[in-house]
């Protein structure tokens, strides 16, 4: 897409009045940020596409000039409500499921989480303002961004961010991990005793 528009914009004769605005919004999810047990054939892409996104975001500023100017964005949601979170919802391990927290009634987790109308919306919006990192319809994916900020910019001043990194680094995320392994290990366990009882 970019290569298409690079070639279209140096053909073009006479520019307007405004840089014509050329934008990619990446899709990806908060899975980037963090693996859980069952997510292996899903999270290592999604690390991947913020990756490309962080990449990308760079590299577009090569091409910017009076006549295009080219904007990378990549949106970062957390678990909403949707056909496809339903479906996901069938063939979730339970483990899994009480790790996210979607180990309950389909009616609860429609008032639990956002519908994708709604993080679309924010999406469309927080692209409008100029945003490359996109995480505003879950605080958990926002505060999940701060542990794995890396080469991305920080959002806002960066104050906020900084801070935050800091949380989780120190106090948030060990607790968390050490509570998943052991909800992990106790799974095995169950796993083993039900092998063994067969």
């Amino acid at each position: 897409m970019l290569d298409i528009w690079t070639e279209d914009d140096k053909e073009e004769a006479q520019p307007g009045p405004h840089p014509k605005l050329r934008q990619i919004i990446f899709i990806n999810s908060a899975a980037a940020f963090l693996g859980l047990p069952g997510s292996i054939a899903y999270t290592p892409a999604k690390s991947a596409v913020r990756a490309l996104a962080d990449t990308l975001r760079i590299e577009v500023l090569r091409y910017c000039s009076s006549k295009p100017t080219y904007s990378i964005h990549c949106a970062f949601s957390a678990d909403f409500f949707s056909p496809g979170f339903k479906l996901e919802q069938e063939t979730k391990t339970p483990l899994t499921k009480r790790i996210q927290g979607t180990d309950l009634a389909a009616a609860e987790l429609e008032t639990k989480f956002p519908s994708s109308e709604t993080v679309a919306a924010l999406f469309i919006a927080a692209v409008d303002k100029g945003d490359f990192i996109i995480s505003k319809d879950l605080l958990a994916a926002s505060v999940l961004f701060t542990n794995m900020i890396g080469l991305s910019p920080k959002r806002g001043w960066g104050i906020v961010d900084s801070l935050l990194s800091v949380v989780m680094g120190w106090l948030v995320m060990p607790f968390l991990r050490r509570k998943w392994e052991a909800m992990t290990r106790e799974d095995g366990e169950e796993i083993q005793r039900s092998r063994v009882s067969k």
